[in-house]
């Protein structure tokens, strides 16, 4: 039977990886003097909602001690 919180290792890569593509696109327009900003602001909420899966993935690990 397959890890039911498989999905949310999965999960994380991707929203990593659309985040960190969408960013890079972001960062790359240069006739918006903000665009490195909100670049940043979009790899930043990327990561944070990466970290939220992978601990809700972790979290048995860490109730069981």
């Amino acid at each position: 039977m397959p890890n039911p919180r498989s999905g949310l290792w999965w999960l994380a890569a991707l929203v990593l990886v659309a985040g960190g593509a969408l960013a890079y696109t972001i960062m790359m327009d240069k006739a918006d003097p903000d665009a490195f900003a909100r670049g940043m602001l979009v790899l930043c909420v990327a990561i944070a909602l990466a970290g939220i899966c992978v601990i809700s993935a972790t979290a048995h690990w860490w109730l069981k001690r």
